[in-house]
C-alpha cells in the first residue's frame, strides 16, 4: 500500500519498514504463485455440508437468535439475562444442527457463526463469487430480472467486482444466483439485521 501511495488515497504516507530493502521482503516461491484447485473429493462434501446446514438448520438457529436478542433488548442488567436466556430457549425447545436443544446463549452464538460461514460457502460455491465480492454484499442484493427473449425470470446477486475491475473501489456487478444461494443471502440478511439497524449501514457483514 505504501508503494502505491500515489494512487491510493488511504495508503500510509510513512514507510512502514524503513530499514528493509525490497529484496529483504519474503517472496512466494514460483510453484506457489497459483493457488491449486480444491480436489473434488474435498470440495463436493464440503459444499454439500454447507448446503445441508443452511437448508435444514437455518430456521431453528434464526429463531434461537431471535430469542436471545429479545432478552438482550428487554433486560438491561446483564446478570438477569443469563437465566432468561436459558428459560426462553428451554420453552422453545429448538434443536441445533446435531439434534440437541439449545440451552445457553453461547451455543446460539456459535451456531449463528457456523450458519454465517455456511452461507458464505454456499454463495462462493454455487455463484462463483470471490470472498471480497461476497463481503461487499448489502441488504437487498437479490434482484430479479425478466428476460424478454425467453420470458423467464432470472435472479442475480448485486455486489462489487474488485480484482479485475481496474478501478479503485471496484465496480458494480451482478452474478446469476440459484435458489440455494438466494436462500443463503436471505439468511445473512436476517442474521445481520440487528447490527444493521444499530449502525445505520446496509452491509451484510458488520462487526461491533
Amino acid at each position: 500500500f505504501y508503494e502505491l501511495r500515489d494512487v491510493l488515497s488511504d495508503a500510509p504516507t510513512v514507510d512502514p519498514s524503513p530499514y528493509c530493502s525490497e529484496r529483504s521482503y519474503p517472496r512466494r516461491p514460483k510453484d506457489l504463485r497459483r493457488i491449486p484447485a480444491i480436489p473434488d473429493e474435498v470440495a463436493v462434501p464440503f459444499l454439500a455440508g454447507a448446503l445441508t446446514f443452511v437448508e435444514m438448520h437455518s430456521e431453528s438457529i434464526l429463531r434461537a437468535v431471535s430469542i436471545v436478542l429479545d432478552v438482550k433488548e428487554a433486560v438491561k442488567p446483564c446478570a438477569r439475562r443469563y437465566r432468561l436466556y436459558r428459560e426462553g430457549l428451554a420453552r422453545a425447545a429448538l434443536p441445533d444442527h446435531s439434534g440437541r436443544r439449545f440451552r445457553r446463549k453461547c451455543e446460539v452464538v456459535r451456531a449463528a457463526q457456523s450458519l454465517r460461514a455456511a452461507c458464505v460457502i454456499v454463495i462462493g460455491g454455487l455463484v462463483g463469487m470471490r470472498l471480497s465480492e461476497i463481503l461487499a454484499l448489502r441488504a437487498g442484493a437479490v434482484e430479479s430480472r425478466h428476460d424478454p427473449l425467453t420470458g423467464e425470470e432470472h435472479t442475480y446477486l448485486a455486489s462489487r467486482l474488485y480484482k479485475t475491475s481496474g478501478v479503485i473501489g471496484g465496480r458494480e456487478e451482478r452474478w446469476v444466483a440459484p435458489s440455494p444461494a438466494v436462500r443463503a443471502v436471505r439468511v445473512l440478511e436476517q442474521l445481520s439485521a440487528p447490527i444493521r439497524r444499530r449502525s445505520g449501514q446496509d452491509w451484510l457483514f458488520l462487526s461491533e
